[in-house]
């Protein structure tokens, strides 16, 4: 049995925001939820943040716990088959919405509105999204994560840290020395 990784970072500055480590190989779609729960709990992420996702993280369910639970604009690159019409048309604020917090309802409003419109430029995105798969490429082939040897869920969650935190350290520091990311994956 292998282990999946989920990890959330800064698109624009490669910070390792936090991570996941699930034992066997679990649908993204049915894990979001509780990963986005603990970075808001640590305060990672914030009401009327981004969150971006890869296509794995398509599913109604996920567009709409992101707007309407955690108050977040989702950018999950929708598969061809995603119908982001019904999608919309299903949207609902929660009730707690309506329970003497009507100035939620204004920001839920705003989210919506800024979905509705990251979807008409949503190709400018892509080199923003691909950002993700530059640092797993740095982690996999300057700080060794495609080595990972480890059978215990501990053992692969100390490895995973470190990993991270190398390679956030490791992209920083190529940026002082003018050496690119795309650059730095491919070394």
């Amino acid at each position: 049995m292998g282990y999946k990784v989920i990890l959330a970072i800064d698109a624009l500055t490669f910070e390792v925001l936090g991570f996941e480590i699930f034992e066997g190989s679990p649908n993204d779609a049915k894990i979001l939820e509780k990963f986005v729960e603990k970075l808001c709990n640590s305060r990672k992420v914030r009401m009327g943040d981004f969150i971006m996702c890869d296509r794995g993280f398509t599913s109604k369910i996920n567009y709409h716990i992101l707007i309407s639970r955690f108050l977040l604009v989702p950018m999950i690159f929708a598969r061809k088959n995603t119908d982001i019409k019904r999608i919309l048309s299903t949207l609902t604020p929660l009730i707690s919405i309506w329970d003497g917090k009507k100035y939620l309802l204004d920001i839920w409003k705003k989210i919506v509105k800024e979905f509705v419109e990251i979807l008409e430029i949503w190709q400018v995105f892509r080199e923003l999204r691909s950002n993700i798969e530059l640092f797993f490429n740095v982690a996999k082939n300057c700080v060794r994560l495609n080595k990972v040897h480890q059978f215990t869920k501990e053992s692969v969650g100390k490895k995973i840290i470190r990993t991270f935190h190398l390679t956030s350290e490791l992209i920083g520091t190529s940026k002082l020395f003018n050496i690119g990311v795309r650059e730095l994956a491919e070394m």
